[in-house]
């Protein structure tokens, strides 16, 4: 979220980093003792306010804050629900959603402000609030994009980093974990509309720009895979990006452009009226937002992805892979550096991505000038040539 008065920028500290493992309470178990709190969860009474501890109970409570330096007391923890018997209340959606409304209620005056509130979900354990874990039927999903030969493919690249191995839709139970998926979205999507009445509410939406993304995709099924790792499909790179500001930015448009993350940073940076600095690797979309610019006008001419040992070998049981995509309009270019192997589809006649023409005879050209396209682009880009030069030598 990103408030602004006048032109005065400024960035506030808002909810801390949460930690979610899957034997954390916080994520619907709410009677899972705790050993010990996660430290980087909570804040102290005596520095900046009661102690806000996600989703345990009571017990939990009072244990903490015999633990814990700069403990109040229990009347002072925020982790009593509203609604005791509603499991909603402790789950980390729930939670980080309170945190922000609290934020946000805070009387700072004219300050501005900006909050960046981390959802955890939807993400790995799948374990949603039964509530919602019982609103959608497995038998009712669509099911994971796969074809059997899915299976030979990831094969060949099984020495890239994966937190799973390739399986078919049957085998992996897919559609029972897409139920558990689509559960996970629909409590963020109750959650989000919580957020937004309130905004609304107490008037501050009047000044606040709304944007909803996310780090990366799930390949829930599709290519046999779950979860994450070193692969570049569809669903796991293709982000949402939705802005939100009525009456100041266009409304009830879609702009089908190729954009990076590093867009929207650069478009934060304009709407608050800073610069944008030289280095900055990305460019804004307030043009579009605003009109200005054509929504059938490119943003780039391809975008680039990155994987340079990005996972722990312990969730990948891997060996640390090095790979980048590059991705036009038509084609998707995969390098797997550290493991010389690669991947090309052809996005218009296979936009699921099934058939690798990495080694077909008839593509040879087309990969070739990708890899130059994609090298070029890493080095013009990406190449830190030290400080600013200051003498003609």
């Amino acid at each position: 979220l990103y408030s602004q008065k006048e032109e005065i920028y400024s960035k506030i500290e808002g909810t801390s980093k949460i930690p979610v493992t899957g034997e954390s309470p916080w994520r619907g178990q709410e009677d899972t003792p705790l050993e010990q709190p996660p430290s980087a969860c909570f804040t102290p009474a005596a520095s900046s306010g009661p102690w806000s501890a996600p989703g345990t109970n009571e017990e939990n409570c009072a244990i903490f804050f015999q633990k814990l330096p700069g403990a109040a007391n229990r009347e002072n923890c925020l982790c009593k629900p509203a609604h005791k018997t509603n499991a909603n209340n402790y789950h980390q959606t729930t939670w980080a959603t309170t945190r922000a409304i609290e934020f946000i209620s805070e009387d700072r005056g004219d300050q501005p402000w900006m909050l960046n509130i981390n959802i955890y979900d939807p993400h790995p354990p799948f374990i949603p609030p039964r509530e919602y874990a019982e609103k959608f039927d497995p038998e009712s999903m669509p099911g994971p994009t796969f074809e059997a030969s899915d299976i030979a493919t990831q094969a060949e690249l099984s020495d890239a980093d994966f937190q799973t191995k390739s399986k078919s839709p049957e085998d992996s139970n897919a559609k029972a974990e897409q139920a558990k998926y689509y559960a996970m979205i629909s409590l963020i999507d109750d959650e989000f509309g919580r957020l937004l009445n309130h905004l609304e509410d107490s008037g501050a939406m009047k000044n606040t720009v709304v944007v909803f993304t996310s780090d990366h995709g799930e390949t829930l099924g599709d290519h046999g895979l779950f979860f994450k790792g070193c692969r570049f499909y569809e669903g796991l790179t293709r982000v949402p990006l939705i802005f939100y500001a009525p009456g100041r930015i266009q409304e009830n448009i879609q702009c089908k452009q190729l954009t990076e993350l590093l867009d929207l940073s650069a478009s934060l940076l304009e709407i608050s009226g800073a610069c944008i600095p030289d280095y900055h690797q990305g460019f804004s979309l307030v043009p579009y937002l605003n009109g200005q610019r054509p929504l059938n006008a490119p943003v780039r001419e391809a975008v680039r992805s990155e994987y340079f040992d990005a996972l722990d070998p312990t969730f990948t049981q891997g060996n640390g892979t090095f790979a980048t995509m590059y991705r036009d309009t038509r084609y998707k270019l995969i390098v797997y550096h550290s493991i010389n192997k690669g991947e090309l589809y052809d996005l218009e006649t296979d936009p699921q991505e099934h058939r690798n023409l990495w080694s077909s005879p008839s593509h040879t050209d087309v990969r070739n000038d990708l890899i130059l396209k994609s090298f070029n682009q890493h080095v013009n880009v990406t190449t830190d040539v030290g400080s600013k030069r200051i003498a003609p030598m």
